[in-house]
């Protein structure tokens, strides 16, 4: 975020327990902040996206089903182009069904 330009438009979207303060941990940006509650699905993170203007480039990091699921979302919906759409899984969410 540092890098972009002051100019730079476009949303980060931050899953966080309600009450954590997001900004603090940012650097100062003229992009848009938007706070989604803890284990937001894919599904539910695709929706909020597709309310956005389409972006230039996109970038998603988060658990591994759900970064799949917006990797395909970006290539198939979006389209912003070969290497401006990474899609990165950190973590995989613990099964709980066992």
């Amino acid at each position: 975020m540092n890098a972009l330009p002051k100019e730079a438009s476009g949303h980060i979207v931050v899953s966080a327990p309600r009450d954590f303060p997001v900004a603090d941990y940012l650097p100062k940006t003229s992009l848009t902040i938007q706070v989604t509650q803890e284990k937001e699905t894919a599904n539910n993170l695709i929706t909020l996206f597709r309310g956005f203007p389409p972006p230039d480039y996109a970038w998603f990091v988060g658990e591994f089903q759900a970064a799949q699921a917006v990797r395909a979302f970006f290539r198939e919906e979006l389209n912003p182009g070969k290497g401006k759409q990474p899609s990165v899984a950190y973590w995989r969410a613990e099964n709980t069904d066992a």
